[in-house]
């Protein structure tokens, strides 16, 4: 008998919850226990899986379930395996009991390691018995390993580099929850998949390899956790791993290790490990330049670096958004693996979502934002793109008081690892001004509010602000150049600004220059002037390198 959706949706109480289980019409029938309920249901993705007699699917009606692996489940786990892969297990410390209890089976000269979710099998990590050789299923869902055993009433989560740590930290201490990234340190994906379940436990300990590939893997992760929430465990001389704990010191310092984790520094104290490594590397290899972002003699003037804070004002009409979008596009296309990866969380507040979205398809294909000019293959490939590398507020529903903005920032942080933030402009920012502050104050208030996230998540934060003090010139009809001074309410604007930047536009010849008129650390940068020709038609900025400066 194979179920389908249609005859599995009539058991379904009238409101069924996301997760539900059921009786298993195919086993339900030989089956002593007939109270018993093996048939686990998720509602929302319509997929299935029955823990006694393995039958399982998902509605074939719904294409985006294409992807989701089914498997013919085995009931018993270590009794199916081979008796080398047993002593394997067993040299490594972990027991037939706990093999049982991850559901571990072996097929075809491979362990199989099975990713569930809400009591469903999504993904197969496949280890092979004969050679230190991984694969996860492919196109299946990108989740933590063991993601089950988090809950609500979980405070302390585990998460280790690889299954097999996984195991032991549960062999060492059963009542732990322990998860472990699905690809060793390669990559945050899964945070994302996993995140609505792990955000709200209270603290996180990591429990990744000693090596250099995992020490990044680790600042890179409690950076998206929060490093407050995040503690790390020291492993003896020799071991890189807690498995390797277990093997060569057994299960008494494993019990050590997770007993004992290691704190990340109090916020605001520096503590020797903290500016210790980074005093030497800039020692061996300068200070971070940041990244240019090739837009000719402006690559000169200013590079950008995480932790920072950019301000960015001219008059209305001068083009300063669209610069700002010229900008961010190509620190977004930037393929320098040795560069911090940047992606982007965007505040627009005078563009809707999608007429911005038109503005960075034009300028990612260089072309008119016009059927005579685009292919719809090349509209989903930008499209794709730009969807990869920025998520956007949806300005009307969001909180937006520089409270809410944060706040929704540090959990794009977390899930989605941007390393960016760009407001634009500060004035539709909703205030909360306290009777009898001045604005002077507040906006200083604002700014160290920015500032101290941009430095906490390692993020740099694009800020648009319009000038107030705008005086025209009479000979010509243009506006005179303004300053970060000239901006509404306060010179902290210029004071607590990392970088300066004024976009100036003649209205006259149409060029634009971009005045750099603030860089705090030289390394990053100068003052200085960069010339443009603005294309109307696809939006870009070409530097012009007759008159650089």
């Amino acid at each position: 008998m194979q179920l389908n959706w249609e005859e599995i949706s009539k058991q379904l109480p009238t409101t069924p919850k996301q997760q539900v289980k059921l009786r298993c019409p195919v086993c339900d029938g030989i089956r002593s226990d007939k109270k018993d309920r093996s048939l686990s249901v998720n509602v929302k993705d319509k997929v299935w899986n029955c823990f006694y007699c393995g039958e399982n699917g998902y509605d074939t009606n719904d294409v985006k379930k294409k992807d989701i692996p089914t498997f013919v489940m085995i009931k018993s786990h270590a009794d199916n395996l081979s008796k080398e892969t047993l002593k394997w297990f067993k040299d490594r410390g972990i027991s037939s009991d706990t093999i049982n209890q991850f559901k571990i089976q072996e097929k075809n000269n491979e362990i199989h390691f099975n990713y569930y979710e809400d009591d469903i099998l999504v993904n197969i990590k496949y280890r092979s018995t004969k050679e230190k050789k991984f694969r996860l299923y492919p196109n299946a869902k990108l989740i933590a390993y063991n993601i089950d055993s988090v809950n609500e009433d979980t405070e302390t989560l585990v998460i280790t580099e690889g299954e097999i740590d996984a195991l032991t930290v549960y062999e060492a201490d059963s009542s732990l929850a322990v998860i472990s990234v699905p690809n060793g340190a390669n990559g945050l994906d899964w945070v994302d998949a996993s995140y609505d379940k792990i955000k709200n436990v209270d603290r996180y300990i990591l429990a990744l390899d000693g090596d250099s590939k995992g020490q990044e893997y680790q600042k890179e992760l409690s950076r998206r956790l929060g490093r407050h929430k995040c503690s790390y465990l020291s492993y003896p001389k020799g071991t890189k791993d807690i498995n390797e704990v277990m093997v060569s010191h057994g299960i008494d310092s494993v019990l050590e290790c997770i007993s004992n984790p290691v704190d990340y520094p109090i916020v605001g104290i520096y503590e020797k490990s903290d500016w210790k490594n980074n005093l030497w590397d800039i020692f061996v290899n300068g200070y971070d330049k940041g990244d240019t972002v090739g837009l000719g003699h402006f690559d000169n003037l200013l590079s950008f670096s995480t932790g920072q804070m950019t301000v960015i004002s001219g008059v209305p009409s001068s083009g300063k958004s669209e610069f700002l979008d010229q900008i961010v596009l190509n620190l977004a296309m930037k393929k320098d693996v040795n560069k911090k990866e940047w992606k982007f969380g965007v505040i627009s507040f005078e563009n809707p979502v999608h007429l911005h979205i038109s503005k960075l398809v034009k300028k990612y294909l260089h072309k008119p934002f016009d059927k005579q000019y685009i292919h719809e293959e090349e509209i989903v490939d930008a499209v794709n793109f730009i969807d990869s590398k920025f998520k956007f507020f949806n300005v009307s529903e969001a909180d937006m008081t520089i409270e809410g903005i944060l706040d929704t920032s540090k959990e794009l942080v977390a899930r989605y690892g941007i390393t960016s933030l760009v407001i634009d402009p500060y004035n539709y920012i909703e205030s909360k001004m306290e009777k009898g502050q001045s604005e002077t104050n507040y906006i200083s208030d604002v700014l160290t509010q920015v500032l101290n996230f941009a430095k906490e998540y390692s993020v740099h934060v694009f800020f648009v602000a319009h000038p107030t003090k705008i005086q025209k010139d009479e000979t010509t009809g243009n506006f005179k150049l303004p300053s970060l001074y000239s901006i509404s309410g306060s010179a902290n604007w210029y004071n607590k600004t990392d970088n300066g930047i004024i976009v100036w536009r003649n209205f006259q010849t149409d060029e634009i220059e971009v005045h750099v008129q603030k860089v705090r650390f030289a390394w990053n940068g100068k003052v200085g002037l960069a010339r443009f020709k603005y294309n109307k038609e696809t939006g870009e900025f070409k530097a012009d390198y007759l008159n650089p400066c």
